[in-house]
């Protein structure tokens, strides 16, 4: 089942849960308030009646005679019987009861002035009211003081019953009518709806579909602040990831065949002159061809690191290691190539002792690589300047040169396998470009970061953050020494 259908299914089942819902509640409600109402109604006419009875009782010398009389003349009025029969708040039956629950009298509509004329004095008790469901009992007392029960039946309740039937009725049929019509509502709502939300799905879907076909350069076209505007943002960077990788991927084949040309040419050249007999197999002949093995093995050797530190799996031997002191050994290997070139190589810490656990030969590769590309590039009378210092529970090595500097439209790529800001240069003069793209990965896998700042003209800074290492039994003691004396 597609999306759209889903969508459209559960906001049309919603809507009629709903209704549904209204109805069950709107039935129940009036069921419990009707019958409320009407015992409501009843009490109020039986209190009435309690009042007018226990006055007359008090003004008659606390004595009901006569009453039966009374309360015949209150329910004629002078109306006629018709009269009275569309009369929907009627009271049928007066029954007036002592405190024993014996009848004094009882009084019903359409008695003739004849009938039941009888008091407490000359007449047995009359029988109790005949059995009605709708009736209403109030006490009678007179200073505080109970003389009897009045129970009134009238016509009243049975009227609210009727009318709650009514209700009844027509709230079944409104809410048919509601769920009809909300239904049919949310239904027309629900297919444009799901229409609007799944449109940049598809869209999403064709661009993937097109990205699986071969396609790299493929956006989608979504502009919205939801989750589908941020995942189409994502797919639209990883699809230029993808480019991006492909695009790497391409030049690294390219790249890697032409490091490998060039020795395997100068290999093949010089055997074959020896084989021909032009050049004598002596120590002389094989030290160049020396020289291009141990380049094709270095090249080898830094792709497969590089490979390891990619997916997470080169391994480090840590152990406690001063980086003052190893950056300082490092930059005393580059001073000679410094002088010959008067290039100032300078060292400044901010302590004098600073011991983290680390992998020493790859932290060394790592500053062997960058201030080898950092005198390679400075100019004679130039300056490098190296400044250790530390931020937070991290170890801060930059390198500053007083170089060309980098085109900021080479920044992002500098970093990348085999990649060269300057591609006229040779390997002579530039390397194979894979010693800053191990540096990151070297320093990545102590998890730390390698960042870099250049202006063209002014030089280029190298900055090198290591944190400290927590991964449990490595940690000499779970924290760093930072020693400054």
């Amino acid at each position: 089942m597609k999306l759209r259908t889903k969508l459209f299914v559960i906001m049309a089942a919603l809507a009629v849960f709903m209704a549904l819902v209204f109805f069950t509640f709107s039935r129940v409600y009036i069921l419990r308030v009707f019958p409320k109402y009407a015992d409501a109604a009843q009490q109020s006419e039986a209190r009435q009646w309690a009042r007018t009875l226990a006055y007359y009782y008090q003004t008659h010398g606390n004595s009901w005679r006569g009453a039966q009389l009374y309360v015949r003349s209150v329910l004629s009025s002078g109306e006629t019987a018709s009269d009275r029969s569309r009369d929907d708040d009627h009271v049928e039956e007066v029954l007036v009861k002592d405190n024993s629950g014996h009848s004094v009298f009882d009084v019903k509509d359409g008695d003739s002035d004849g009938d039941g004329d009888h008091d407490q004095d000359d007449a047995s008790p009359a029988p109790a009211a005949h059995d009605v469901d709708d009736v209403a009992a109030y006490p009678i007392t007179v200073q505080g003081k109970q003389v009897g029960t009045v129970v009134v039946s009238d016509r009243g309740s049975e009227n609210l019953r009727a009318l709650e039937d009514r209700a009844l009725d027509s709230t079944v049929a409104a809410t048919f009518w509601a769920v009809l019509v909300t239904t049919v509502i949310a239904l027309v709502i629900g297919a444009w709806w799901s229409g609007r939300i799944t449109g940049p799905l598809r869209q999403l879907v064709q661009a993937m579909e097109r990205v699986a076909k071969g396609e790299r350069e493929v956006r989608a076209d979504i502009h919205t602040n939801d989750e589908l505007g941020r995942v189409a943002a994502t797919f639209n960077e990883m699809t230029q990831r993808l480019f991006q990788v492909e695009e790497a991927r391409k030049h690294l084949v390219a790249d890697v065949a032409h490091e490998l040309r060039t020795p395997l040419t100068i290999l093949r050249g010089q055997l074959e002159l020896i084989q021909e007999g032009i050049s004598k197999p002596d120590s002389q002949t094989f030290l160049p061809l020396l020289d291009e093995v141990i380049r094709l093995e270095r090249l080898v050797e830094d792709l497969r690191q590089l490979s390891l530190a990619e997916v997470g799996a080169l391994p480090l031997n840590r152990q406690p290691t001063d980086i003052v002191q190893l950056t300082q050994n490092i930059v005393n290997n580059f001073r000679a190539e410094a002088e010959e070139r008067s290039i100032r190589l300078s060292v400044q810490s901010d302590v004098e002792h600073l011991v983290f656990r680390l992998d020493d030969h790859r932290m060394t590769q790592v500053l062997v690589n960058l201030l080898g590309n950092a005198i390679r590039y400075t100019p004679e009378h130039g300056e490098i300047s190296v400044h250790i210092g530390v931020v937070g529970q991290n170890c801060a090595i930059s390198i500053q040169d007083t170089g060309p500097g980098i085109e900021e439209k080479h920044l992002p790529y500098i970093f990348d396998r085999l990649y060269r800001a300057d591609e006229n240069r040779s390997r002579g003069t530039g390397g194979m470009g894979l010693g800053l793209a191990i540096a990151k990965e070297f320093v990545q896998a102590h998890g730390g970061v390698i960042e870099v700042q250049s202006t063209v003209g002014k030089g280029t800074t190298f900055t090198v953050m290591i944190p400290q290492d927590v991964s449990g039994n490595d940690c000499m003691d779970d924290s760093p020494r930072f020693l400054d004396h």
